[in-house]
């Protein structure tokens, strides 16, 4: 992420957390509680770091502070000191709590373990001598070190924030998609972005969250609709594969059933699900944007999916059994 959000340190069961026990995505207990418990490595790729760039661009605007490096680092160099740079500050804080005394992050020159140790973790170099590694990530990483401990703002790159200005423009060039992506509303259709929501469920032993990227309420109607952006590396006409690939449908039941929570926690009345919409934007090409709507059968299928998940994990939670799959822990043995 680009910045830190404090909804990802509330532990809960989100439509994304899902994936680790569905066995269609190669999914186990094991795999779950590794994550549950915050022992899984946590995915980082430069498309999903794009894609968090993209949402405050459209949806939190104000939280879109960043500075853009110019200094041509390497990715691979830059990954490897960003991740030293959080490991630093991290430790640097821990010390400030104990004795009191401000720890500011020094010049690279200062890290040479930690370089060695980050190298080695991100497999970088692994056939030279350290002294070479040493060298390579100072001589060509040392003026994106600097940006780091000089600015409080995130750090993107000139292409990243090319490609942002782009997906940005294509968006607001279909006009539908731009109206729904950015409309403000009126005193009858309240629109509300990265609105997060935490519940618990009655059918279930652990909590769930969601964080819907925009919500629309329409007071008139009575009626909400969920809207959610994506980025996608296919064309507009192979979103589908994405879609399937990615369970969206799931996604999109998930959200809708956070929707109706959040509206039961803080509105006086109901409202009715329309089918959730999808602005998609291409990363590669022309940087189109499309809109796509949720049929009522895809929409169902999705349902459908989240509450076996749901059920599935919810009788490793009640058990506390995390090795077996529930079908071995019930029948003793696979069936084919």
């Amino acid at each position: 992420m680009l910045i830190h959000d404090p909804y990802y340190d509330v532990q809960g069961v989100s439509n994304s957390s899902l994936k680790h026990i569905n066995p269609d995505e190669g999914g186990s207990p094991v795999l779950f509680k590794e994550h549950w418990d915050k022992k899984a490595p946590s995915l980082k790729t430069s498309s999903l770091e794009f894609g968090n760039l993209l949402h405050l661009a459209v949806l939190e605007p104000h939280l879109c502070n960043y500075e853009v490096d110019t200094s041509n680092t390497p990715d691979k160099i830059r990954d490897i000191l960003k991740e030293m740079y959080s490991s630093i500050v991290e430790s640097n804080n821990i010390a400030t709590a104990v004795t009191g005394d401000l720890h500011p992050v020094g010049q690279l020159d200062e890290y040479v373990y930690a370089i060695i140790e980050a190298c080695d973790k991100q497999a970088y170099g692994r056939a030279w001598k350290d002294e070479t590694r040493i060298n390579k990530i100072m001589s060509q990483g040392a003026p994106y070190w600097e940006l780091l401990r000089q600015t409080e703002k995130f750090i993107i790159t000139q292409e990243q924030l090319e490609l942002m200005n782009n997906c940005m423009l294509g968006i607001k060039s279909n006009k539908r998609a731009n109206n729904l992506m950015f409309s403000e509303g009126d005193s009858n259709i309240v629109y509300y972005n990265e609105l997060e929501v935490h519940w618990h469920d009655e059918k279930y032993s652990f909590p769930l969250k969601s964080k819907i990227d925009r919500l629309k309420l329409d007071h008139n109607e009575g009626t909400f609709t969920i809207i959610d952006l994506k980025t996608t590396a296919k064309t507009l006409g192979q979103f589908k594969e994405s879609f399937e690939k990615y369970r969206y449908a799931r996604q999109m039941a998930f959200y809708t059933t956070a929707a109706e929570e959040w509206i039961k926690q803080n509105a006086n009345t109901t409202y009715e699900p329309n089918n959730p919409m999808i602005c998609a934007v291409e990363t590669k090409g022309a940087n189109r944007a499309g809109l796509f709507q949720l049929s009522d059968k895809t929409w169902l299928e999705g349902g459908i999916e989240k509450r076996a998940l749901l059920e599935r994990l919810d009788h490793h939670f009640r058990n506390n059994q995390w090795n077996d799959d529930m079908e071995t822990d019930i029948n003793q043995d696979y069936y084919l």
